[in-house]
């Protein structure tokens, strides 16, 4: 499996480790190709990591939206340089490893280090190994990637994202990118939903999430709202941050100490303004919030503990997901597994595969706004007030928030488990 990042809380690499893991239940054996700030990777290529690698960083900001720190020539001479190392390396990976399959993970489809995308499908289709694109993201979804600073850019585009050729096939995780890429580029690709393992008991059993968050000052006498995503601008977690503050005027009836935020993951290099942005939101609302910078899923030095990222939902009493935009949605399985209430802003992917299915979710509507200063958004105040009040009765009536989050976990066992994805995994990798 070659993906810029494995072991990671993003929606990607998690989704890796399950696919690892039902392939395995199935007879392969399976090895992860990534960059070097992974973890648990068995092969490492030095330039692959797109947003942490400086050099790569620059280039993909250079590639988009016009040059501003290089000049057409010096770009092109380095972007040249890298995607030449990278098919090296590629190469050695592939015949140190002779792979039966190879399955690739957005490299071909969401525009992040694209130099990659040209050196690597080059290297597969020379040596003739079956291979699987699976697409999470396509660059033409992000309009920071709609202008090309160069013809050269345009070209990698077209050629690689993805390419099209006998030897590979193509899955993608919602119905809209299918229909997308069929129309762009005359493939018909296969539904890959993400998936989760909903047979596994999800307990934190050396209490090493407990230890985490208490830690922070979290214990049983708040009512905790995590956020599981990474924090990113698409994400819109200051809504998050509105609810939260509405919850809190209601603390005495909740029967709690405070209301707290829970951040549990990471931001993204494009996004450390925003996550500024959102201290100083939260600061102005005067909210408790708490940060776990992606630490689920990493072990503690001093304990030798893991906290899983799953191990974290146990201690919430509800769970946001207020993003505008989601491939699939690996946060809204994982609350629905931890049988979790979870308030949805209805992004367009959960209006066309989630929803129609029969979920019940606390929404925050569909209509989105900006605010025109802080460029943060918003959704109306009726919204916003309604979620608040659902959000209180499933806390306060046991018997509803039982009756919801069995009904939702029943529903993802049935269309989101390991069985339903190694049907798809057995086609695609036949």
């Amino acid at each position: 499996m070659v993906h810029f990042r494995v072991g990671k809380t993003d929606g990607v690499s998690l989704e890796m480790a399950n696919w690892k893991e039902i392939l395995t239940q199935g007879g392969w054996r399976v090895e992860m190709c990534a960059g070097p700030q992974s973890v648990g990777a068995d092969y490492v290529i030095e330039n692959f990591e797109a947003q942490l690698n400086p050099t790569i960083f620059r280039l993909d900001e250079e590639a988009f939206g016009g040059f501003k720190t290089m000049k057409r020539d010096d770009f092109e001479a380095e972007f040249r340089r890298i995607q030449e190392d990278l098919s090296t390396e590629f190469m050695q990976v592939i015949k140190q490893a002779r792979p039966d399959r190879v399955i690739v993970s957005n490299v071909f489809s969401v525009g992040e280090n694209i130099a990659a995308a040209g050196a690597l499908a080059p290297v597969l289709k020379k040596a003739k190994v079956p291979t699987v694109a699976v697409h999470h993201d396509f660059w033409w979804e992000n309009v920071r990637l709609r202008r090309p600073s160069c013809e050269m850019v345009a070209d990698q585009l077209e050629r690689f994202f993805p390419p099209v050729n006998g030897w590979l096939k193509h899955a993608v995780i919602n119905r809209i990118a299918r229909l997308e890429l069929a129309r762009r580029k005359g493939v018909f690709a296969t539904l890959l939903h993400d998936c989760l393992d909903f047979d596994w008991q999800n307990e934190d059993k050396n209490g090493a999430c407990k230890k985490m968050l208490e830690a922070y000052g979290v214990t049983g006498e708040d009512l905790v709202v995590v956020q599981g995503t990474r924090i990113v601008r698409r994400k819109n977690i200051e809504i998050s941050m509105d609810l939260v503050r509405r919850l809190e005027k209601r603390v005495d009836e909740l029967g709690r100490r405070r209301v707290v935020l829970v951040m549990a993951g990471y931001a993204e290099k494009r996004d450390e303004e925003y996550l500024e942005k959102l201290r100083v939101y939260a600061r102005d609302l005067g909210i408790h919030t708490v940060e776990l910078n992606g630490l689920a899923n990493s072990y503690n030095q001093a304990t030798g503990e893991k906290c899983d990222l799953l191990g974290i939902y146990p201690y919430a009493d509800v769970v946001t997901y207020p993003s505008e935009y989601e491939g699939f949605g690996n946060q809204f399985l994982e609350a629905i597994y931890a049988q979790k209430p979870i308030v949805v802003y209805e992004y367009p992917v959960f209006k066309t595969d989630i929803k129609p299915l029969g979920f019940e979710v606390i929404s925050l509507g569909d209509r989105l706004r900006f605010d025109p200063q802080t460029r943060l958004a918003k959704i109306g105040d009726e919204e916003l007030a309604a979620a608040a009040e659902r959000v209180v009765e499933v806390v306060r009536n046991a018997d509803v928030r039982r009756a919801m989050t069995r009904k939702n976990f029943a529903l993802g066992a049935k269309h989101f488990s390991f069985a339903k994805a190694a049907a798809v995994w057995k086609g695609l990798l036949a």
